[in-house]
């Protein structure tokens, strides 16, 4: 679908969406501190991704004013010192510390910091230096809409490409995080617990 990840319209049977890709970006302080420069799991994602997650952050968030912003994961935060206000360097480029995620959000698996995701089809001042055309969506669907029924909706709906429409699958978001572990990790708590 050729639109700006910006303005998109939700899909058929979701009440929002966002999407996100993800990669490796090299953060350091700007000349102050000890604290040595660290490579770590990025996504680019919607604008609206902690929003429809029902996220709240600490800071502004998106709200900041500019394109060189950022939220980072608590964690990343207390290693770097670093508050909403503070600066990092991404990439060498200087960004603004626009939130901090509460502890236990690593949505994507692993990501520890988030970047706005410019519009995909120009991939303008993409930290991520992807050159991404197919892009991951999470979604909330709308009230008594089945994941099924969602599925079938985003499949028929006619900005999709035809090329595009057996690669499309609604997935609970548990599922997709936990797979087929899930019956191994209960086995685990019960013999833990």
């Amino acid at each position: 679908v050729r639109r700006s990840a910006r303005t998109a319209r939700p899909m058929p049977g979701l009440a929002g969406s966002a999407a996100f890709h993800t990669g490796t970006i090299n953060l350091s302080r700007n000349g102050e501190g000890a604290v040595l420069p660290q490579q770590v799991e990025a996504a680019a994602v919607s604008r609206n991704f902690f929003r429809l997650l029902g996220v709240a952050l600490e800071g502004p968030g998106w709200g900041a004013s500019g394109d060189h912003v950022l939220v980072l994961s608590r964690q990343l935060a207390a290693h770097f010192g670093l508050k909403p206000g503070g600066s990092l360097r991404v990439n060498g480029t200087p960004y603004l510390v626009a939130g901090i995620a509460p502890a236990g959000i690593a949505l994507p698996r692993g990501v520890a910091a988030w970047l706005p995701l410019a519009d995909p089809w120009t991939f303008a001042a993409d930290p991520l230096q992807s050159r991404v055309l197919f892009f991951p969506v999470i979604g909330r669907l709308r009230p008594g809409v089945t994941a099924a029924a969602a599925q079938r909706q985003v499949i028929a709906a006619p900005a999709l490409p035809a090329n595009l429409r057996s690669e499309v699958a609604v997935t609970p978001l548990r599922q997709s995080l936990v797979g087929d572990a899930a019956g191994a990790l209960w086995l685990l708590l019960g013999a833990v617990g």
